[in-house]
């Protein structure tokens, strides 16, 4: 059945009974006006210190123990990652992170 027999089709069906109107298509509308957006932080939020969480080499990276993170239903594939524990950020501090449970 072709495209143009098809929708033919459902225009007939459309006619006939009438509860399948309420699935037209909406006539497509223009894009939404730019707005001003709220994601950006006031000055008076970064007013001081500016906070940098860049990482300074990945080779530093400490890890916590393999541990599988995602099982299939019936068990039979595992994905397994080690977490990362703490890295080195530029300035020489570290940043630490929990372990997952």
């Amino acid at each position: 059945m072709s495209s143009r027999t098809f929708k033919e089709a459902l225009d007939k069906l459309k006619d006939e009974q009438k509860g399948w109107k309420a699935f037209d298509r909406v006539p497509a509308q223009g894009g939404r006006p730019g707005q001003r957006s709220t994601g950006r932080p006031s000055s008076a939020a970064t007013a001081g210190a500016t906070l940098v969480f860049e990482e300074s080499d990945y080779t530093l990276r400490q890890y916590w123990t393999e541990r599988p993170v995602a099982v299939s239903s019936d068990g039979l594939m595992v994905v397994y990652a080690s977490p990362i524990k703490s890295i080195e950020l530029v300035g020489g501090t570290a940043a630490a992170f929990d372990e997952p449970v």
